[in-house]
């Protein structure tokens, strides 16, 4: 399901990804990868705090995943910025 899931991710269907990710996730709720490709998909449906929970859960599970790492950390920055032209558009 995972690798499914990352087919649609690659053709830009986020929405039936996420659904096979969910799918694996419910026979192994500490896949790290289901759970880091639910995170890019996430982010791509434009749903960045959703995203970062779902890398820092696969990092709990695997502290070492370079693909979750990288993708937490551009989604703080992004955060970050987004948070950052808010306050400046006060």
């Amino acid at each position: 399901m995972v690798n499914k899931g990352a087919s649609l991710h690659t053709i830009e269907n986020y929405s039936d990804a996420i659904i096979c990710y969910d799918s694996a996730l419910k026979i192994d709720k500490k896949c790290a990868m289901a759970l880091a490709y639910k995170g890019l998909s996430l982010g791509e449906l434009g749903n960045l705090p959703d995203a970062l929970k779902h890398f820092k859960k696969a990092l709990s599970i695997d502290h070492d995943y370079d693909l979750a790492n990288i993708s937490k950390e551009m989604v703080q920055e992004l955060l970050k910025s987004i948070k950052q032209q808010k306050a400046k558009t006060r």
